[in-house]
């Protein structure tokens, strides 16, 4: 009998206490004085990785930060979104560099930007790593090869307008496009280096000795005027040919970038007399 009692008493004291632990979270604490109306009672988690704690409506970590994969750093392949924060944790100065050119780079180029017949040394040549905003405010892992001559002017010029938040299409080397300069200007492609004469000529382009730089090349195009009518390329880009400032990508004297490059000591396209090449900037040393 005395054993049943007990058995009784502890049921009861159990039941009592599942009870009031039930009361006081489905009431929230505010009949006990713990909390008053509209609050929230304190809750702990574990989310696989790590605890967390609510505090009323609102939510802290503890015990563990969120993980910013910062891999695609390493690997940088151009035009790969990245957000603030794997900017931030990675280092943006990291971020603006020139390198000689690796053997994965010249292999991207050897018989497209860099063809057989390219009498300038890879040695010459520098393979720049930099970011840019798009056209939507999106950041992006960038890329172009240029001369050694002009490696550290780009990679000021470059992090200033990505501070500025200056939209730059795309960056890739132009060995995406097989080295075809119309389908990386139709693309808006911005470039430097790639062996080839000047349009509509047989001369050596500057692109050929990766002194001379194109940004947002379809909004920015070359237009030529002769009798036989205006030449315009890329081909898509005549809606962009008449200068209005209708175009917010448009490069102008009044526009950053040109400020930018004229400060380094760039000469515009856009300043030409016989024909104008308004996404064009080039170094004579």
């Amino acid at each position: 009998m005395k054993g049943g009692l007990k058995k009784g008493i502890w049921i009861a004291a159990i039941l009592v206490m599942c009870v009031g632990l039930a009361f006081f979270f489905f009431d929230g604490g505010r009949t006990l004085g713990f909390l008053g109306d509209g609050e929230m009672p304190d809750q702990v988690g574990y989310d696989g990785r790590g605890w967390w704690h609510r505090r009323g409506h609102g939510r802290e970590e503890v015990g563990h930060e969120a993980v910013v994969d910062l891999s695609v750093f390493e690997d940088w392949v151009a035009e790969t979104e990245v957000s603030e924060a794997q900017v931030e944790e990675y280092g943006v100065e990291k971020c603006f560099v020139a390198d000689s050119i690796s053997e994965k780079i010249r292999s991207r180029m050897m018989g497209k930007s860099y063809p057989e017949n390219c009498s300038v040394s890879m040695d010459d040549l520098r393979y720049l790593k930099v970011l840019h905003y798009d056209m939507d405010g999106k950041i992006h892992l960038g890329e172009m090869v240029c001369n050694v001559k002009i490696a550290d002017d780009l990679t000021e010029i470059f992090k200033a307008l990505y501070d500025a938040k200056y939209p730059i299409g795309k960056m890739v080397l132009i060995d995406e496009y097989d080295a075809d300069d119309e389908a990386s200007m139709r693309d808006n492609n911005s470039s430097s280096f790639c062996f080839r004469p000047i349009s509509r000529g047989s001369k050596i382009s500057m692109h050929a000795y990766g002194m001379a730089v194109d940004i947002n090349t379809l909004y920015n195009p070359y237009v030529s005027t002769r009798a036989s009518g205006r030449i315009i390329k890329p081909s898509t880009a005549t809606p962009y040919a008449d200068r209005e400032g209708e175009s917010p990508y448009e490069i102008d004297k009044d526009d950053l970038c040109y400020k930018l490059f004229r400060e380094h000591g760039f000469s515009w396209g856009g300043s030409w007399r016989s024909v104008k090449d308004y996404q064009h900037f080039e170094k004579r040393l």
